[in-house]
């Protein structure tokens, strides 16, 4: 039995140090990746280091899709600020907090910042801890120690160093984004009908909201001491109707309403025109550069 444990012992030992290996390999391979925004959806990609920025964007596809494709000058251009982007796809507060304490760990700073915060990434494990988001992202240690002390469940973690052992992960760039130039004829009831079944497949729960909505005062708060002046909260466009979740998240931003820093505004009507939206969720390019001319212009100033 002794000699077993110690093989055993020799065995695992081996295989954590080929790992380890491994993952330093990995590491150093990826370190200077850096292909711009518009082509990948990767955060830590287009992350710099010791830079100060005019502007930080936060929150879902809603907030990443103003750095798709040449989306992301315009918006410097128009709103006259240096952007840093890091909003992900589908992610809730629990990856953004993961991904802002990463932008500050690195030495950023940002002067204005926005959230395009989803009513619906605020009542399901699905958009937060369980969201399988970081499959797309290059390894770095620095970054998985933040991974390991967040509360992103255990296969979540795993995940995103499993999946660097192989150069799929690479395969998320810009060719595999929706075609943002696309546009809708008009809106289908239905296909809103199954989105929001997808939204919200964890149901409408009020301890879900209350557990999310701590994590995003803990961003606000963050954003606050680190020195930003002015943070804009906001619920993106769509074509999605007023639905469950809006007057919720809105009666939980009251908390805001006597804070000269935070700015909370519903965009969600901004716009009836399907002309300007790929989905009935995400505005298109010509809608996209429609709405930083109209909204994101001022409000960020």
């Amino acid at each position: 039995m002794k000699k077993l444990l110690i093989k055993t012992g020799i065995f695992v030992l081996l295989n954590a140090a080929i790992g380890a290996a491994l993952l330093t390999y990995i590491h150093y391979r990826d370190l200077h990746m850096n292909t711009g925004y518009g082509q990948s959806e990767s955060v830590l990609i287009t992350l710099p280091e010791n830079e100060t920025f005019g502007l930080l964007v936060m929150g879902s596809s809603h907030g990443r899709m103003f750095s798709r494709q040449s989306l992301h000058d315009s918006l410097e251009t128009i709103t006259r600020l240096n952007v840093c982007n890091i909003s992900k796809w589908s992610a809730g507060v629990i990856p953004e907090q993961v991904f802002l304490d990463y932008f500050y760990s690195r030495g950023n700073h940002a002067d204005k910042a926005i959230y395009f915060i989803d009513p619906f990434a605020l009542y399901s494990p699905d958009w937060n801890e369980n969201l399988y988001v970081l499959n797309d992202e290059p390894f770095r240690y620095s970054f998985a120690w933040h991974v390991l002390l967040s509360p992103f469940n255990g296969d979540v973690s795993y995940n995103y160093v499993k999946s660097k052992f192989t150069d799929e992960w690479k395969n998320t760039g810009a060719n595999t984004l929706p075609d943002i130039t696309g546009k809708l004829d008009s809106v289908s009831h239905e296909a809103i009908r199954l989105q929001l079944a997808a939204w919200f497949r964890s149901g409408v729960k009020q301890e879900n909201l209350d557990l999310y909505f701590q994590h995003f005062r803990e961003i606000i708060e963050e954003l606050k001491e680190k020195g930003v002046r002015k943070i804009i909260v906001m619920i993106p466009p769509s074509l999605m109707g007023h639905f469950e979740g809006i007057d919720e998240l809105t009666e939980k931003m009251k908390i805001y309403s006597g804070d000269s820093m935070v700015v909370f505004r519903d965009y969600n009507n901004w716009s009836s025109d399907p002309a300007l939206f790929y989905d009935h969720s995400h505005l298109n390019a010509p809608g996209a550069v429609k709405f930083m001319k109209e909204v994101l212009k001022d409000i960020c100033r």
